[in-house]
């Protein structure tokens, strides 16, 4: 029985994921003395809220899809994320990127239009994960730079559970390739989930490092776990596509060429990997990324 990949894995991270918000809402309600019921990725770094904003999130979010457009949301949603010191890769001027704090048809258009084509595609090959796609992530959260409009750049954190950051896929094949980005920043997401009741690493493991199959350098062991996880949600979500009957033959072969370089830095990956340095749960999750790779 799978933990980690396949219809299998709904009820038991659904489990997980009730567990982490309940726990999340109860904080922000101890923390900030304040009464929500609703779980807002923001509530994974309470350090950073105060309670006019967390219940202005929350508000402003009810009513609204992945990708927001409301002007309100936005302009609070940025205000309280530019707080957010982790984030200033993404806020700085200096990179030239930044998290829209105001409603920009045009921007936004473009993105909802990549963003539906991917998950359509997710939804129609890969169901059980366009299933665990909606129990899991909350908000999709643009990230804009006017220098490289189109540069394929997507990012999850574990203070922001919930929440995916990402600029618009280069060409060509930009929904396939979002397609592909969701899955990998859909396993970043589960996996921290899984790290909020299990931790897949021993404390005394937490600074070793191995191979990356993602950066091909020595990373952090959690970092290369993740990195590992992600090759293996980007492996299935490829392997769907291939098996399908509705892709055009040049699409084709740009998946199966993708899917095979992602098992090769996998399969190095593992390779160099050690699993003495693994709790169960990080032993399961190895164990079944050997199954996927071969």
């Amino acid at each position: 029985m799978s933990w980690f990949f396949g219809e299998q894995v709904q009820e038991k991270l659904v489990a997980v994921l009730d567990g982490y918000k309940t726990n999340r809402i109860n904080k922000v309600k101890d923390r900030l003395q304040i009464e929500v019921e609703t779980y807002h990725p923001s509530f994974g770094c309470t350090n950073f809220l105060e309670p006019q904003d967390a219940c202005d999130l929350i508000r402003l979010s009810k009513n609204s899809d992945l990708l927001s457009n409301d002007s309100e949301y936005l302009e609070v949603r940025k205000r309280v994320y530019d707080k957010f010191s982790f984030l200033g890769s993404i806020s700085s001027d200096e990179s030239s990127l930044y998290i829209p704090g105001h409603s920009r048809p045009e921007v936004l258009n473009e993105y909802r239009d990549e963003l539906v084509g991917a998950l359509g595609l997710i939804e129609q090959h890969c169901s059980w994960m366009k299933v665990l796609f909606d129990k899991t992530i909350v908000e999709v959260c643009p990230v804009v730079s006017d220098k490289q409009p189109r540069k394929g750049w997507a990012m999850s954190d574990y203070r922001l559970i919930g929440t995916i950051f990402l600029n618009l896929q280069k060409k060509p094949y930009p929904i396939i390739r979002q397609a592909i980005s969701l899955a990998h920043e859909l396993s970043h997401n589960i996996l921290m989930i899984y790290q909020s009741g299990s931790n897949p690493i021993p404390e005394k493991y937490a600074f070793s490092s191995v191979y990356s199959g993602i950066r091909k350098v020595k990373r952090p062991i959690l970092m290369s776990l993740h990195a590992a996880y992600a090759l293996g949600y980007m492996i299935e979500v490829g392997q769907c596509f291939v098996e399908s009957d509705d892709f055009q033959d040049d699409e084709v072969t740009y998946i199966e060429k993708t899917v095979a370089d992602y098992k090769r830095d996998l399969r190095q990956a593992l390779l160099e990997s050690d699993d003495r340095k693994l709790t169960t749960i990080g032993e399961i999750l190895l164990s079944e990324l050997k199954d996927l790779s071969s």
